[in-house]
């Protein structure tokens, strides 16, 4: 996503965090082969620095949050509230699921973590949205949805 942002805006600056060290290395090793500039490739307590100072407008999570557990999603979206991060757009591992993976292999509802930290959802999308019509083409591609979520100050949601 990084290398596509910085090909589509040049001037664009990208922060790439992860908290698993080797996802970062192969993260950097690929936007130098890509020779894309202007990113960062950090861990969550740099990426939380580095949007205190920049103050982005909009922060993605693309299967990843899945892959956490709800502590640290939990973490994650109080830092982007805390830095008034406008939007964040969130891709689950399956459509309409959005649990958490824990240390012992359970899964927890995480959709009441991203209110309580004042981002509600705004808008929804397919991957493929013609995939919908005919039930027997789902079984054809891996059908992704897209989450829009907006932040609001104390988590008051005013309408659209």
């Amino acid at each position: 996503l990084a290398h596509r942002v910085c090909t589509l805006r040049p001037r664009a600056v990208v922060i790439c965090a992860d908290e698993v060290g080797s996802s970062r290395r192969m993260c950097s090793a690929y936007l130098q082969h890509r020779g894309v500039t202007g990113h960062v490739v950090c861990d969550f307590q740099a990426a939380y620095e580095f949007a205190i100072r920049r103050r982005p407008t909009i922060a993605t999570a693309i299967h990843s949050f899945p892959e956490m557990p709800i502590g640290r999603i939990r973490a994650w979206v109080r830092m982007l509230g805390g830095c008034e991060i406008g939007w964040l757009f969130l891709v689950p591992n399956e459509p309409g699921v959005l649990d958490s993976t824990e240390p012992d292999g359970t899964r927890m509802a995480f959709g009441e973590v991203m209110g309580d930290a004042g981002y509600m959802l705004r808008t929804t999308g397919w991957k493929y949205p013609l995939a919908d019509k005919d039930p027997h083409s789902i079984r054809l591609v891996y059908q992704d949805q897209y989450l829009l979520y907006e932040w609001r100050p104390g988590g008051i949601d005013p309408g659209p």
